[in-house]
């Protein structure tokens, strides 16, 4: 088995939402995330009652693996075949 390492590279994926949209996207369900489960049923939460106190660009590290596998079999076999010849 050959194993080769590649070059270490650091990628920064591009966001798929600007902050003003991640921020807009929260504030269309706060509501439906608060006011969900048994509580909900209860005690259901006003639009006025919330508020974003803070909001972050978080960059999160992964694994980025990408390989190649090249297998190859040599087997040979003998067999005895019997010949009934007079």
């Amino acid at each position: 088995m050959d194993i080769t390492f590649g070059k270490e590279q650091i990628f920064r994926l591009l966001p798929k939402l600007n902050m003003d949209q991640a921020r807009e996207k929260a504030w269309d369900k706060k509501t439906t995330v608060f006011g969900s489960g048994l509580t909900g049923l209860f005690s259901c939460p006003k639009s006025e009652e919330f508020q974003i106190k803070y909001s972050e660009y978080r960059y999160e590290p992964f694994w980025h693996v990408a390989s190649n596998v090249r297998y190859e079999y040599d087997r040979t076999r003998s067999y005895n075949v019997p010949i009934l010849a007079p």
